[in-house]
C-alpha cells in the first residue's frame, strides 16, 4: 500500500498532526505503514510506503515547497524525479509554466506540492492514480483513498448521481464519485 495525503486550513482551527494521522489510515484501524510528513502553519502533506518503495516526499532546497508524488514521473529530459533533481529539473519549470510543464511530463503520477502559501494537486494526463479530494471555502484535504477523506466528513452519504455514474460508465466524467462532498480530481488536471 502506498499513498499521498494532506489538507491546507486557511482557519487555521485544525489539529494538524491529528488530522494528518486520520487522513494516514481513515477510519481502517489496521496496520500502519511507513509514513513521512511535513507540517505547515495551515496544514500538512504525507505519504504511506512499504519498506522497500522509493520516497514518496520531496522537499525543495530552501524547505519552502514539499512534494508527494504517488507513481513515476520522468521529467523532460528522459530522467526520473527524485530529490536530486526536484529544484533544478522541476520545481522552477514547474512553478514557471505549470500547464506546458505538465505537458512534457511523463509517466503514470499524481501528486501535490505545497507551500505555505499553497497546494497544488496534479493528476497525470492518462489519470493512472486516482487523486481524490473534498473542499470548501475554508479547507481542502486530499488522499488517493476516498475513505480517510470520508471519515473528514461524518455526515456525507451516498451520492447517487456518482454512483449511477461509476456503475454505468466505470467512471465520472464530472469527477463525482459515490461519496457526496468528495471530488475525483479529472486526468491532466491542475
Amino acid at each position: 500500500m502506498a499513498g499521498i495525503f494532506g489538507f491546507i486550513d486557511s482557519r487555521r482551527s485544525a489539529d494538524v498532526p491529528k488530522t494528518l494521522a486520520l487522513l494516514s489510515r481513515g477510519n481502517n484501524d489496521g496496520p500502519s505503514f511507513p509514513q513521512e510528513s511535513r507540517t505547515f502553519p495551515r496544514g500538512g502533506i504525507g505519504t504511506i510506503s512499504r519498506k522497500n518503495d522509493p520516497r514518496l516526499l520531496i522537499t525543495s532546497e530552501d524547505g519552502r515547497h514539499t512534494l508527494a508524488i504517488l507513481g513515476t514521473l520522468y521529467l523532460p529530459n528522459g530522467e526520473k524525479l527524485r530529490q536530486g533533481n526536484f529544484q533544478r529539473e522541476f520545481l522552477t519549470p514547474f512553478r514557471s509554466s505549470p500547464n506546458s510543464f505538465l505537458r512534457e511530463l511523463s509517466g503514470g503520477f499524481c501528486f501535490a506540492l505545497m507551500s505555505e502559501q499553497e497546494c497544488t494537486l496534479v493528476n497525470d494526463p492518462f489519470g493512472n492514480y486516482m487523486l481524490h479530494y473534498a473542499a470548501n471555502k475554508d479547507f481542502l484535504a486530499f488522499s488517493n483513498l476516498m475513505m480517510p477523506l470520508k471519515s473528514l466528513l461524518p455526515k456525507a452519504s451516498m451520492d447517487e448521481s456518482g454512483l449511477l455514474q461509476h456503475f454505468g460508465i466505470s467512471q465520472s466524467l464530472s469527477g463525482r464519485t459515490i461519496v457526496e462532498g468528495i471530488k475525483r480530481l479529472p486526468r491532466g488536471t491542475i
